[in-house]
């Protein structure tokens, strides 16, 4: 069995291929959010907000996925702050 943390490190990088970077997708999804709900959202708060539902889902029933994913976001929150800092 894999280490979660694994695990979420391959999820990440291999949903690039279908939905692109993090960076772009969560970047568009804050766009989209942000229209919709009349303030301003950024891509981390995507991040932060993904991890919540995810949380919120555990809550209600433990499943290996939800565990994964919240790895996965904050992986994804962590490269958003990463870019910040390089640009």
């Amino acid at each position: 069995m894999s280490v979660i943390l694994d695990e979420a490190k391959n999820v990440v990088y291999d949903r690039q291929v279908s939905y692109g970077t993090p960076e772009d997708n969560f970047t568009q999804i804050a766009e989209l959010w942000s229209a919709y709900l009349g303030t301003s959202i950024r891509p981390e708060d995507v991040g932060a907000m993904m991890i919540l539902l995810k949380l919120a889902r555990e809550r209600h029933q433990h499943k290996r996925d939800n565990l994964v994913d919240v790895a996965g976001y904050a992986e994804c929150v962590a490269r958003l702050f990463e870019r910040k800092v390089e640009q």
